[in-house]
């Protein structure tokens, strides 16, 4: 048997609405199936405990639900830059799961934040084969690789992660995760499936390359300070023509 799911859209601008309505439309699309585990993502002007409270409630208490905020919703009807999406799946039987979250990562280590999740997502995984995790994580903390190291320590080197981080759309001050009835920053969640799982992965994005290769000499988490010993902001007034004043008003 497959996955079973179902999508539901709101772009309302009160949460509570929003919420309703995305979870309502996303349970018509799964024909009433029963409901296994929740992933919402929202555009930050809609991150707010009314939002994720309301789709709790609306799903029951004992359903999971993970997910972050964004800078933009896409799907097959357009991008919104304002609006929450609930997609809900009916997992076949046996496939297992299990879903967790780290907080507070600025006063421990990333390294030690991943391998605190990691051991959190294993639970009720003895004996179980373990085949892909989701992860997303706060997209201001600054060394996001030693998060994902940690968590490879305890689910293997070479074991497949796939998610990503939470956006404020470029502010940069403030990013949300969403893990059942919780909203919180500085931290990361996912989900760890295993079982009878058949998944494929690939990745492609639209960029083309400009100009020629460039290297990152210096840096400190993920902020990068010089770019072929030069200061990173010489380098952007130079790619973009435009001096450093008026990019930051872009």
């Amino acid at each position: 048997m497959s996955i079973s799911v179902g999508v539901g859209l709101s772009t309302e601008k009160d949460p509570i609405l929003a919420a309703k309505e995305a979870v309502r439309i996303a349970n018509l699309n799964i024909h009433n199936n029963r409901i296994d585990l929740a992933i919402c993502f929202s555009s930050v002007d809609l991150a707010c405990s009314s939002l994720i409270k309301t789709i709790n409630i609306s799903l029951g208490e004992n359903i999971p639900i993970i997910g972050c905020s964004g800078a933009a919703i896409i799907c097959n009807q357009d991008i919104f830059k304002h609006g929450v999406v609930v997609m809900l799946l009916n997992l076949p039987e046996g496939v297992h799961f299990n879903t967790a979250s780290a907080k507070e990562l600025t006063a421990k280590t990333s390294f030690s934040a991943g391998e605190e999740l990691g051991q959190k997502l294993l639970y009720g995984f003895k004996g179980v084969r373990r085949d892909l995790s989701i992860i997303f994580s706060d997209g201001v903390i600054q060394e996001g690789s030693n998060l994902i190291a940690g968590l490879q320590e305890k689910l293997g080197k070479s074991f497949p992660l796939v998610g990503g981080s939470a956006s404020d759309n470029l502010k940069f001050q403030k990013t949300y995760l969403y893990f059942n009835q919780e909203i919180f920053s500085d931290g990361a969640c996912g989900i760890l499936f295993g079982g009878k799982l058949n998944f494929g992965l690939g990745v492609k994005h639209g960029w083309k390359p400009l100009g020629k290769p460039r290297y990152v000499t210096k840096c400190s988490g993920n902020i990068v300070h010089e770019i072929d010993a030069a200061p990173a902001a010489q380098v952007y007034e130079e790619y973009f023509a435009c001096n450093l004043t008026e990019l930051r008003k872009q």
